[in-house]
């Protein structure tokens, strides 16, 4: 008679330890991958890198619009904070692989900038093509579908702003206009299209 409550006790006993490892297991695996929930590390680090984008990346759209330059010292500081930022979220995430294809995005439409430039004098500056591997960095990051379509929504809005400006007779065809504004806008009307 005693054998089945004293049996349904050592029972017990293990669900109780049991249930007692599992939570210590997941307290365990929280505390080691503290970088997993949502608001985490990789997070908070990508987040900082895309206002670095708009605050770094509006002033030179600013100073383009005005100077029709790109600061090479603005361009090479908002360059050295998305790879520190972007970089370490991706090794937070353990996802070493998604930094190394935003730099290569970066690369290619820094190449593709170039050879235009140099195909069609008096189009694309040399600031242009700088800051394309900083916003080919980002496009990476978000992938290399958005790549080409971050670089055509740019490549779309300056034009349509040209042919606005020969409607209005504010500019003549040859007029330089500044680019490196429809580039940040590329992005950022990327990187919302993203995650809608």
């Amino acid at each position: 008679m005693d054998d089945g409550p004293a049996g349904a006790g050592r029972g017990n006993g293990r669900g109780a330890s049991g249930a007692r490892l599992r939570l210590s297991t997941a307290v365990a695996r929280l505390v080691d991958h503290g970088d997993r929930p949502t608001y985490g590390r990789s997070v908070i680090l990508e987040t900082l890198a895309w206002v670095a984008l708009v605050l770094i990346g509006g002033v030179l759209a600013r100073i383009d619009i005005r100077e029709h330059r790109l600061p090479n010292r603005g361009i090479a500081l908002l360059g050295a904070v998305c790879l520190i930022l972007l970089g370490g979220a991706a090794l937070a995430e353990h996802e070493p692989a998604r930094v190394l294809r935003a730099v290569a995005c970066g690369i290619l439409l820094f190449v593709v900038l170039l050879v235009m430039a140099v195909a069609a004098p008096g189009g694309l500056g040399m600031g242009d093509v700088k800051f394309g591997l900083v916003t080919g960095i980002f496009l990476g990051w978000l992938g290399w579908t958005w790549l080409w379509w971050g670089t055509l929504l740019a490549f779309m809005l300056g034009g349509a702003w040209a042919m606005a400006l020969l409607a209005g007779r504010r500019a003549e065809p040859g007029s330089r206009i500044p680019f490196g504004p429809f580039m940040l806008a590329g992005v950022l009307l990327s990187a919302g299209l993203s995650i809608v």
